[in-house]
């Protein structure tokens, strides 16, 4: 059996914590990013908050490392794993159910990841393409009537170009919170002030925030590498810019004194300490308009059942009775 680690108490030891306790980080004090050869099935929960009401979308999803292109990005597989539940109830209305049919025009997914873990758009554009013809087919076979030819009329303008299709994942919460570049390179403290952005408001582009990350030095007590996000919007959007659904700064350049919104980002996140990828996550994005709205997301490996622990430089992952 291999040995645990125990818990390091010091958090703030940093380069003068003991070898094994610390984080293993590259030059400049880069957090890694080595997804190579791994497959994990996550659990995926999505709040959307407004002021009148709270809506819980929850699904399974699979994420498998699948090679590095010519360009050296990584490429991942996504793929759904199960149908999705709203508010803990499994949607049966006809749209939803023509909405588990266009999703087979997705997934599987490949998409590009660099190595600070940034999504880079999609790998596998072509296939989209050419899954379009057999799920339109099987949507008019099930359902008839303009509903439905107006519904798959949107699918195949959703793909129809390459842009469109990027357009169309702009908003894709699981992707954009995964994949949202935390593999950074920290400062001597182990922070970092970026600017960070993700799609809270429906059909407009994503909100930039301001914020600290901050990198414990040393494993937490379930030999994990923990990273806390912190920080404000500071969108160049005026607030009645993102009230109207703009996607640029006009009544924030037209008048430079407007009012901006207010809005929080948090995010925790825990990661393998060989492979540096997501094992549990929760981020939390709001912004203060006439209709407040919060997205907060949280994800999970499902596969995992003990502690983490080392042995000759590999992970294992060891069951409960085996403590």
């Amino acid at each position: 059996m291999a040995e645990s680690i125990p818990y390091h108490a010091d958090r703030t030891a940093g380069a003068n914590a003991p070898e094994l306790h610390r984080v293993k980080l590259l030059a400049g004090n880069q957090l890694p990013f080595r997804p190579e050869g791994t497959y994990t099935c996550y659990g995926v929960c999505i709040t959307l908050t407004t002021a009148d009401e709270a809506t819980e979308l929850k699904y399974e999803a699979g994420v498998k490392w699948i090679k590095r292109n010519t360009e050296g990005l990584h490429i991942f597989e996504l793929q759904r794993l199960s149908k999705v539940f709203v508010n803990d109830t499994e949607a049966n209305d006809i749209a939803t159910e023509m909405a588990e049919l266009a999703s087979k025009i997705v997934y599987p997914l490949w998409i590009k990841v660099d190595d600070a873990g940034m999504y880079q758009g999609i790998a596998n554009y072509e296939a989209l393409v050419q899954r379009v013809p057999a799920v339109k087919k099987a949507i008019l076979d099930q359902y008839q009537g303009p509903t439905a030819e107006d519904f798959v009329s949107l699918c195949e303008a959703a793909v129809s170009s390459e842009f469109l299709a990027e357009q169309s994942l702009q908003g894709d919460c699981l992707i954009h919170t995964l994949f949202g570049g935390w593999h950074t390179g920290f400062d001597a403290d182990f922070t970092r002030n970026a600017a960070i952005t993700f799609p809270v408001l429906h059909d407009t582009e994503a909100l930039r925030y301001q914020a600290v990350s901050q990198l414990e030095p040393c494993l937490d007590e379930f030999n994990l590498v923990q990273l806390t996000v912190k920080g404000h919007l500071e969108d160049d959007r005026a607030k009645a810019d993102l009230e109207e659904g703009f996607n640029l700064p006009y009544y924030g350049l037209l008048y430079p004194g407007a009012a901006k919104a207010m809005g929080e980002v948090y995010v925790k996140c825990f990661l393998n300490p060989m492979k540096f990828t997501v094992e549990t996550m929760y981020a939390e994005f709001s912004v203060a308009l006439e209709q407040p709205r919060k997205v907060s997301v949280s994800i999970s490996n499902l596969q995992d059942s003990g502690k983490l622990y080392y042995r000759s430089g590999a992970s294992v992952l060891l069951e409960d009775d085996e403590l």
